[in-house]
């Protein structure tokens, strides 16, 4: 029984010696298996490059794009270059060529290398977004007149959509309707072009039409008639001898309006205006008796007068808007009264 016991346990410690002397050495690394790279996806639009894979149990990768796009963009083919590192105990020594492979590309690799190139095909072509037209805006929001016959351009017509918030000029004008609420006030052309025509207010309204959607904006108008003013720069006179005064008019809203001024001379007094000379009492017409004269924004008109005896001397100069051509058929017609001063002056 001894004796088989002894023989026993050689035979043990021979057969472990013998399988230790043939087995595989610890620190000898493994080819690795994994074909598939995980982490590595075709591109999206809009979405932003990977630079990294998801790591494996056998190895991690690095990943670098042909483009330097910082996010994908629409209609456009991607090629990515993945160079793998193993990881402790795998090799890719004994790695097939082509032997890796990423979803959605064509990848390719040598025998024995862990750099994979991956091509992609082009992305989706960008669609056209869909816009909901919302309103218009309109610029100047508010005009102000003082007399008739002035322009003003209506600056811009912008468009607002839906999408994003965000506005979309519109460049010509000749896309809107442009509508005056009062012509007596207020007319307005198709090129968008205001012209003041009366006192009073009105409502310019602009409306565009995208597709089936009509949409509309308005102008608040105020003409405001400023009447003309009338000022005499007179000097304190001096029985006997002449002197110089002045008489300045602001049409304000009357501009551009034709009209003849009069005034009458006074008993006693002699006057020169332009190099004609009238002695009192008489009425003098100043201007362009024929046709009238066209108001301008300020005129000054210079006169020269001698009084013969001193006193206070008074007359009141007229404005009058005229009518007429000024031929024996059409001759000038007062017609409307715009001004009337009482001027006034000291004689010592």
């Amino acid at each position: 029984m001894k004796k088989f016991l002894i023989v026993l346990t050689v035979v043990a410690m021979a057969s472990f010696l013998f399988v230790g002397c043939l087995g595989v050495t610890p620190d000898e690394d493994v080819a690795v298996t994994l074909a598939a790279i995980p982490g590595v996806t075709a591109p999206v639009t809009g979405a932003t490059p990977v630079t990294t894979i998801t790591a494996t149990a056998q190895y991690t990768g690095v990943v670098t794009w042909l483009s330097a796009d910082t996010t994908f963009a629409a209609a456009t083919a991607y090629t990515a270059t993945i160079t793998l590192t193993e990881k402790a105990g795998y090799t890719l020594t004994g790695v097939a060529a082509d032997y890796f492979t990423v979803t959605g590309a064509t990848a390719t690799n040598a025998a024995d290398s862990g750099v994979v190139t991956a091509v992609f095909p082009a992305t989706a072509v960008a669609s056209e977004p869909v816009l909901e037209f919302t309103g218009i805006a309109v610029l100047p929001k508010t005009m102000d007149f003082t007399y008739e016959e002035d322009d003003e351009q209506i600056v811009s017509v912008t468009a607002t959509y839906e999408l994003k918030g965000y506005d979309v000029d519109i460049i010509d004008f000749d896309e809107c309707l442009f509508l005056t609420s009062d012509s007596k006030v207020a007319t307005v052309s198709d090129a968008g072009l205001v012209t003041s025509k009366g006192e009073g207010t009105a409502n310019i309204l602009v409306s565009y039409t995208a597709g089936e959607i009509t949409k509309r904006d308005t102008i608040e108008v105020t003409v405001t008639r400023v009447p003309m003013e009338i000022t005499a720069v007179m000097p304190i006179f001096t029985a006997g001898t002449a002197k110089d005064f002045t008489i300045v008019t602001e049409a304000n809203g009357d501009l551009n309006k034709t009209v003849l001024s009069y005034f009458t001379v006074p008993a006693g007094v002699e006057i020169t205006y332009y190099g004609s000379t009238w002695e009192g009492p008489t009425e003098i017409v100043f201007g362009v008796p024929d046709t009238g004269y066209t108001l301008e924004d300020t005129v000054d008109s210079n006169f020269n007068a001698e009084f013969t005896t001193s006193g206070f001397y008074s007359t009141t100069l007229e404005v009058w808007e005229v009518t007429g051509t000024g031929t024996y058929d059409d001759p000038i017609v007062k017609d409307v009264l715009l001004c009337s001063k009482v001027i006034l002056a000291v004689v010592e």
